[in-house]
């Protein structure tokens, strides 16, 4: 959120997206104070809607993905879910990396065609 508030306040043009749009009452509320921005629901592991955002976009500066899944917590040694431990390997690793392959040529229309992949809570400071 930080970053999406800063770059509005210098006068970008922020496409943000979420999961659960109707759930993000912060962008919802930065989206009534700005109309440089823009909100798209969207799932980063559905690669074809993916695919469908970034051909609706005509070129963009800087791709910033903060989606990120810490997993199951309290499981031990003989315990692991499997199915959980996917989830995280996909929305962690690979869902980073078609996301870019995504954007990649509508990037290449940009000016400063820059990337940043964050998946920690430090993105949300």
């Amino acid at each position: 959120m930080s970053l999406t508030t800063l770059y509005l306040q210098q006068g970008a043009h922020v496409h943000a997206t979420s999961r659960k749009l109707a759930e993000s009452k912060d962008l919802q509320a930065l989206a009534s104070n700005y109309d440089t921005l823009t909100l798209h629901e969207l799932d980063v592991t559905n690669y074809d809607d993916v695919t469908e955002l970034a051909n609706q976009l005509p070129a963009i500066d800087l791709l910033i993905n903060n989606a990120g899944y810490y997993g199951p917590k309290g499981y031990g040694f003989g315990n692991t879910d499997v199915d959980e431990w996917r989830q995280v390997f996909e929305i962690n690793t690979i869902a980073p990396l078609k996301l870019v392959e995504s954007f990649y040529p509508v990037m290449k229309k940009g000016t400063t065609k820059k990337i940043a992949c964050i998946s920690s809570k430090v993105g949300s400071m």
